[in-house]
């Protein structure tokens, strides 16, 4: 954490914790690791469009699946998330 003058704690939010549970996901897994204060990420890095693939990927969905937005372009449903192996039990 930065202290800033006027504005005070300048928080970093690089670092996440997700907890899944059930369908497909191991127990007690750990899957990257960040800086010693948790704020950058130094190994595996994982996106949250990257568990939204995988978790379309778990409920059989086709995680490249395209939607029409209200102009009509295509949008995947995922964005550009990719389904993560080291997620999977």
């Amino acid at each position: 954490m930065q202290r800033r003058a006027a504005a005070g704690i300048s928080l970093r939010q690089c670092g996440q914790r997700v907890i899944g549970t059930g369908g497909g996901v191991p127990r007690g897994q750990v899957v990257g690791q960040t800086d010693r204060l948790g704020g950058d990420v130094r190994e595996t890095p994982v996106s949250p469009k990257d568990i939204l693939a995988t978790t379309f990927h778990l409920l059989g969905i086709d995680p490249e699946t395209q939607v029409r937005d209200a102009q009509g372009r295509p949008l995947p449903i995922a964005g550009d998330g990719k389904v993560r192996p080291e997620l999977l039990a």
